[in-house]
């Protein structure tokens, strides 16, 4: 895995991202091209209605699909990293240091920066 580089300009950088799940009726598609740039210090919203997909970007960001979910096409760049070219024990590694979905509220920061998604799937960077 290369090193985590910071002297990137954005934290997190989403290119074309394209997601599918493999059904018994052939392939739907549950992430269409989707791009947007988080900064360091910013923080990103994503909001949509019932079933337009944001559970499936934020798990395609993670590279926590189930087995019937596959990346299309895309880049998921986390400091200059291509996520998406990383094999399940790099990303496991990734996951543990520098992103990960909190479920409830941030009770703590920690003091290295780490990419997080809250419930309501706000991006953000903490620490620094």
């Amino acid at each position: 895995m290369d090193k985590i580089h910071s002297n990137h300009e954005y934290l997190l950088k989403v290119e074309n991202l394209t997601m599918h799940y493999t059904t018994r009726g052939g392939e739907v598609s549950a992430v269409d091209d989707v791009s947007f740039t988080v900064r360091r210090g910013e923080t990103m919203g994503l909001v949509g209605e019932s079933g337009c997909g944001k559970t499936s970007v934020a798990l395609t960001l993670l590279k926590l699909l189930p087995e019937n979910g596959i990346i299309k096409g895309g880049h998921i760049y986390l400091d200059g990293m291509d996520l998406v070219k990383l094999k399940e024990d790099q990303m496991r590694r990734v996951r543990w240091d520098r992103i990960s979905m909190i479920f409830q509220a941030v009770r703590e920061q920690s003091r290295r920066e780490t990419l997080l998604f809250s419930q309501t799937y706000s991006i953000t960077s903490s620490g620094g």
